[in-house]
């Protein structure tokens, strides 16, 4: 099994957000991850996207081409469909259109879904969910998983995040009738998900780097953030 899953949008829609949480499920799940990232030089809007790459063996790069793309703007749905595999498949706002291959595409309402499980602003969660539908996975056990991201915030705002990732879950895979993924976890332990900055600091620590001077500036300021956390 290896599929790739493109998540593309404005800068500041929480595309990042919405990567992360999906790394942490999959490697909770067991599987080899692979991800990265393609963004503007700017806070806020230009088109950005972030790539995971799941498999049941190990990966070492990203794919051109993609099962799944989640578009949070019409922008993304006109720039990638292309990229798209013969089988993949788009998901997308109710309120946005597939460019060509609207047989190939899934709309969900993501904002009304998340405006049920408490607020607005958990869309992206319904989006995840909605991922995880597509694709046929079981989401037993994973509502400690999603809940963790978003305790820091409250114990009622995790619940309501995963009502939200449920609603999207459920709608999914009910109106997803293309959907033919279906993929059981591997028998795999929970995975551990390391960042190519965090390598490039602990291979550093683990030379014996003494001093470290840099610009925080991205993308290199994870460097300097993981190498101050574990100053000696």
């Amino acid at each position: 099994m290896d599929i790739s899953i493109r998540i593309g949008g404005e800068a500041g829609q929480g595309i990042q957000s919405i990567g992360e949480l999906l790394l942490k499920i999959f490697s909770h799940m067991g599987f080899w991850l692979f991800s990265h990232q393609d963004y503007m030089s700017r806070v806020r809007g230009g088109n950005n996207f972030y790539q995971v790459r799941i498999a049941d063996r190990p990966v070492h790069s990203s794919r051109e081409k993609i099962e799944l793309l989640l578009a949070l703007n019409q922008e993304t749905a006109r720039l990638w469909e292309k990229d798209l595999t013969p089988d993949g498949l788009m998901l997308l706002e109710g309120s946005l259109s597939p460019m060509e291959t609207s047989g190939r595409a899934l709309q969900v309402p993501f904002t009304s879904l998340a405006k049920e499980a408490g607020a607005a602003i958990y869309a992206n969660t319904v989006a995840t969910g909605s991922l995880l539908g597509m694709l046929g996975f079981s989401i037993e056990g994973l509502s400690e998983v999603v809940k963790s991201g978003f305790l820091k915030k409250g114990e009622a705002v995790a619940e309501q995040n995963w009502k939200a990732f449920e609603l999207g879950y459920l709608y999914a895979k009910r109106e997803c009738l293309t959907c033919a993924f279906h993929i059981a976890p591997p028998a795999y332990s929970k995975r551990k998900i390391l960042s190519g900055n965090q390598a490039i600091a602990w291979g550093a620590i683990l030379s014996g780097v003494k001093f470290y001077s840099a610009y925080p500036m991205t993308p290199s300021t994870g460097i300097l953030n993981h190498l101050a956390a574990n100053a000696m």
